[in-house]
């Protein structure tokens, strides 16, 4: 158990002892370490409050989950006597409003919120923005199958599968980190959508991007690629800019590899029509993959080097290219053949006036984002700290 804590990075809450300890000892008892040593004392009572959900299918989904993330507890170590009861008459005990659940000696354990995770991934995709609707214009970045150069794939150490869960909300996004402790991403990442009528379709709370705790209910997964390694991080701070479509993250680690590699980042204003490009994102939620132009088969290329805003379009602030995403690409890094990060995707096929399809993507530029921070951190102390670590990953 020692082992595995120092793994996660909670090495701070094991017990003063050179021994150490086969027992997982992080509940404290006046400022120490302590520890349920009988079987009685392992049987653990919890309850889910009912008030705390918008409609009954929510709230059933929780109980379900919780029951089986409690299951695997206790399939984990069958001889440790460990056991979960869920007291369901306190569901919906008004008391718990009021009290709070801490206050309440039948229970003893609190969920103040919960962040979920993708496990799988729907394989009856929406055609959204590939160019054949038929076919994924992209590869998995890490299998041997894809004979990606290990200096491609060096890229993707940084990307990250974004997940907001919110009020039952979930939205799915990629990113790339930024040493020592930022995370890049759209700024509409930060979206909830709800169920408001209780039928099934959520619609989307257009003031709510970024607000209250959506930030803290974000988690970061740099390693969601089919191994078995951890690097997970959690949303602590963010500054956001909706004409942009970029969101900075201040991140702090979940687990014990906090490491954040150098990249290299163009401000260059000036890009070229048919320049190779390759991306590394999450579609659809997916493990890290690898739009690349002839690494994988696929056009990935740019064709307009710069094209007015989403938001203004007196602004040339993004470019449009062929590189096949999906829902859960946006806030993917762009790179140029060099590996520079050039740009952020953010956007997939639009409809045209005459009702074609213009089967083009599009991603912000670094340049404007560049300077749309560093103009932020001439008035922002906040800013500047994290304009400073940028800075020195800038080539012109």
């Amino acid at each position: 158990m020692r082992v595995f804590l120092l793994s996660k990075g909670f090495g701070n809450l094991l017990p003063p002892s050179s021994k150490g300890s086969e027992e997982l000892l992080i509940a404290l008892d006046k400022g120490r370490p302590s520890c349920w040593r009988t079987t009685e004392e392992r049987q653990l009572t919890y309850a889910v409050r009912r008030t705390s959900f918008p409609d009954e299918r929510k709230y059933k989904e929780v109980v379900k989950l919780f029951a089986d993330a409690a299951k695997e507890w206790v399939d984990r170590c069958p001889t440790c006597g460990l056991g979960f009861k869920h007291l369901q008459e306190l569901d919906t005990d008004r008391s718990l409003d009021k009290l709070g659940f801490a206050d309440h000696s039948d229970v003893r354990i609190r969920i103040p919120f919960t962040i979920r995770m993708p496990s799988t991934i729907d394989k009856e995709r929406a055609y959204y923005s590939r160019q054949n609707p038929d076919v994924d214009g992209w590869k998995e970045l890490y299998s041997p199958k894809t004979r990606i150069p290990n200096k491609v794939r060096k890229f993707g150490d940084n990307v990250g599968l974004l997940i907001v869960s919110f009020a039952g909300s979930i939205v799915p996004c990629s990113g790339i980190a930024i040493p020592p402790d930022l995370f890049l991403t759209n700024w509409h990442c930060g979206a909830v959508y709800i169920d408001a009528d209780g039928d099934g379709k959520r619609e989307l709370l257009t003031n709510a991007y970024w607000k209250g705790e959506l930030c803290k209910a974000s988690i970061i997964d740099m390693s969601f690629d089919g191994d078995e390694q951890s690097r997970e991080f959690q949303c602590a701070e963010v500054l956001a800019d909706e004409p942009l479509d970029y969101a900075l993250l201040r991140i702090r680690p979940l687990s014990a590899d906090r490491s954040i590699g150098r990249i290299s980042i163009s401000r260059r204003g000036s890009l070229e029509k048919d320049e190779d490009l390759f991306l590394v994102h999450h579609p659809l939620a997916d493990i890290k993959q690898i739009s690349a132009g002839t690494l994988v088969g696929a056009q990935c290329r740019i064709v307009e080097p710069a094209r007015r805003s989403w938001k203004d379009e007196a602004r040339k602030s993004e470019f449009s290219h062929r590189c096949d995403t999906e829902g859960g690409s946006s806030g993917a890094p762009v790179f140029d053949r060099q590996g520079n990060l050039i740009g952020l995707h953010h956007l997939g096929f639009e409809k045209l006036r005459d009702g074609s399809c213009d089967k083009l993507s599009k991603a912000v530029s670094m340049g404007p984002v560049l300077l749309d921070l560093e103009e932020k951190a001439r008035a922002d102390a906040k800013v500047m700290g994290a304009w400073q670590s940028i800075g020195k990953l800038v080539i012109d």
